[in-house]
């Protein structure tokens, strides 16, 4: 039969047996090739955020964790001298914890918010768009990396920990695994919401520090009750893309210029109207 149907097939046994694969694998006309999800592409997309972040990974996993160690030195030096307790354990042993929590939830929000934020500024969102997947293989695969990160972070900062200051194992451990991926989900999607609604890293920078830097702190609004919480309320010590400008008619061009110099000119002619304007507060500067 083979060499009947290669005989028949211009090309050859090899050609016949590649066009019968392709006669067998087509589906029909109108069946949905991805019944539900696309596991493939899903699978392929994580695996490619984590081999992004792991290709550097003294900056994003060692380095993070390092950072975490030297805080801890810094507040065990500064707080936890003479053998000071806090709830009947040492302070660097109190303190450990809360830092490890604190690497994890910045770094998974670091890594999901850089994503599709280096893809707008470097013009590759299009290997996030063109792939056969929905908003939510795509999200899920954006955030489940994030999460990945946080873990290894986890992981290496309770390596060294138990080096100094030692003996720090978590005594309820579906607590401290439902509470970290909790945590590092929520900023993951923090981090995604973020990167669709960035247009440079400027903007990404500013909500990290607000959300993670302590010095920031003062400028937030006093929370009352019964009061509703305003944007404006928020003074940011920092200048914004958003924060615009006004425009000087004296230094612009154009219409408004011309028309802001007629006015002027008008009412310096007219002492009596410029009196009026001057004392309602809308005369323009000379």
């Amino acid at each position: 039969m083979p060499s009947r149907l290669a005989a028949a097939t211009p090309g050859g046994y090899r050609a016949a047996m590649s066009n019968a694969s392709i006669e067998t694998k087509r589906p029909a006309p109108g069946e949905p090739v991805i019944a539900m999800i696309n596991w493939g592409g899903l699978r392929a997309l994580y695996i490619k955020e984590v081999r992004r972040f792991f290709k550097v990974q003294l900056q994003t996993v060692w380095g993070p964790a390092f950072s975490a160690v030297l805080l801890l030195v810094v507040f065990s030096i500064a707080f936890g001298r003479g053998g000071r307790l806090v709830m009947g354990v040492p302070f660097a042993t109190f303190a450990a914890p809360g830092l490890i929590a604190m690497a994890m939830m910045q770094n998974a929000f670091a890594n999901s918010s850089f994503s599709l934020l280096v893809g707008k500024m470097q013009g590759t969102i299009v290997d996030y768009l063109m792939p056969p997947l929905s908003a939510g293989e795509l999200l899920t695969a954006l955030v489940a990396a994030a999460v990945t990160r946080a873990v290894l972070i986890c992981f290496a900062l309770l390596v060294i920990v138990n080096f100094w200051p030692g003996h720090i194992l978590p005594a309820v451990p579906w607590a401290v695994l439902y509470f970290g991926l909790m945590g590092a989900g929520m900023l993951s999607f923090l981090g995604v919401l973020t990167s669709i609604w960035a247009e440079k890293f400027a903007a990404v920078l500013a909500l990290r520090d607000l959300l993670f830097d302590r010095r920031l702190a003062r400028n937030l609004p006093r929370l009352q009750p019964h009061k509703p919480v305003l944007l404006r309320d928020f003074r940011l010590p920092l200048r914004l893309p958003w924060h615009r400008r006004q425009p000087d008619p004296d230094r612009g061009g154009g219409a408004a210029r011309r028309q802001h110099r007629a006015r002027r000119a008008v009412l310096h002619a007219d002492p009596q109207r410029l009196e009026i304007e001057e004392l309602k507060g809308r005369a323009p500067a000379a």
